[in-house]
């Protein structure tokens, strides 16, 4: 499956891209924070999986040009949805986005509520 995604946010402009040569050892430099780790795979482990589950479609999530996270999910043919499994952004980009925070107007209501908000679809 040859899924890609994109988000405008603002000025960053957010892509899913397909895991390859160009972008790989970037997602494999990507750090959690110290009390982050344990909540999901590594994605040297992720990587790994993404080559031996054809299911599994493993995506960097680039902004503004750089690989600022790693996602796995799945979105079987014979369905109209996917699931994201595995999902992380580095340590240093962390709270840098425009994604709702406990301190914003609307978090956690509607969308509507929340304008500044980007949606990703996958396309």
């Amino acid at each position: 499956m040859t899924r890609s995604a994109e988000a405008r946010t603002g000025d960053r402009h957010v892509v899913l891209r397909p895991v390859g040569e160009d972008n790989r050892a970037a997602i494999l430099a990507l750090e959690l924070m110290p009390e982050q780790q344990g909540f999901v795979a590594s994605n040297a482990d992720s990587l790994e999986e993404a080559g031996e589950d054809n299911e599994a479609l493993a995506r960097a999530v680039v902004a503004a040009g750089r690989v600022v996270g790693f996602l796995m999910y799945s979105a079987p043919d014979d369905d109209d949805e996917a699931i994201i499994y595995r999902f992380m952004i580095d340590r240093r980009e962390q709270g840098k986005g425009p994604w709702p925070c406990r301190g914003c107007p609307g978090a956690g209501g509607d969308r509507a509520a929340r304008p500044h908000t980007p949606r990703l679809d996958l396309l």
